[in-house]
């Protein structure tokens, strides 16, 4: 095999067992709302402990926590026109962020879907931060 066609299909390959990680099936995922972003778990954390991470990371941004489960933990926020629910799927090796989100009026009646980017984007820097002081302790 040409070498460029053995590069395409490693990477191919590589692509596909990524897309095929652990991830939520369709259905699951489709009740989580709109894929936002992965953080993979670069330290070495027991699994409640990465929940005790997200946690700490999620109140610190004053969000409120909805659901815990193993695996799974769903926080929301309503602030400034937003009502905005993430879920957090972990495992061992990373940590999804899926958003249902929505626009509010000042009734709180949900208008549009739109998801609070710049939030969403805090979190998700926060997080690896907190990962690695857990890591520390």
């Amino acid at each position: 095999m040409k070498p460029s066609k053995l590069l395409a299909a490693s990477l191919l390959f590589a692509a596909s067992a990524l897309a095929c990680r652990a991830a939520p099936n369709d259905a699951d995922a489709a009740a989580y709302g709109v894929h936002k972003t992965t953080i993979p778990i670069e330290v070495e954390l027991e699994p409640k402990d990465v929940r005790a991470t997200l946690l700490r990371a999620a109140t610190a941004r004053r969000w409120t926590i909805v659901e815990r489960q193993d695996g799974r933990i769903v926080i929301n926020l309503a602030h400034r026109g937003y009502d905005a629910t993430l879920t957090l799927v972990y495992d061992d090796d990373s940590i999804d962020i899926y958003s249902d989100s929505w626009r509010v009026n000042k009734k709180g009646e949900r208008k549009k879907r739109e998801d609070p980017e710049g939030w969403i984007i805090n979190l998700a820097k926060d997080i690896p931060i907190y990962l690695q002081r857990a890591a520390l302790y």
